[in-house]
Order: C-alpha cells, then structure tokens, then sequence
C-alpha cells in the first residue's frame, strides 16, 4: 500500500499535474497534502507489521519450547 502511494506521487504529477495544484486552504495545496500523507501511511504500516511480528515472536517462542534439547530465547539453560 505505502509503496503504491510512493509510485504513484511521479505518475499523478506528471500525468495529472492540475490535481496536485489544487489548492484546498490557503496556500496548502493537493500535492502537499498528499505528501505529507505519505508519512501517515509509512507509520501506519510500519506499526502494523510491528505489530504482527510481535505475534510471530510469541509462535516461534511456543514452538522453540517444543524442539527436542531447546529452551525458550532468553531461558537460562
């Protein structure tokens, strides 16, 4: 998705260049807003895929604990 976004700031500007000068207040314009909205969508990713990867490291714990001869990560041993 936050790819998607990036890719598409060079096709919209230059195939649509009107749509990012749109002014909505002031002097902030579509491009600008859409700009910034980049970094919005790079954080909500970023958390997101924080978020799974702290599930896949309670899997990997649970499944670290079923091997023959391993400890859980951390566990004194």
């Amino acid at each position: 998705m936050s790819m998607s976004a990036f890719l598409s700031i060079p096709l919209i500007s230059h195939y649509l260049p009107h749509l990012f000068h749109t002014q909505v207040i002031g002097e902030i314009n579509l491009g600008l807003l859409f700009l910034v909205g980049q970094y919005a969508i790079g954080g909500a990713v970023a958390w997101r895929y924080s978020v799974q990867l702290r599930r896949l490291d309670a899997q990997a714990a649970q499944l670290a604990l079923l091997a023959p001869g391993r400890t859980a990560p951390g566990a004194a041993r």
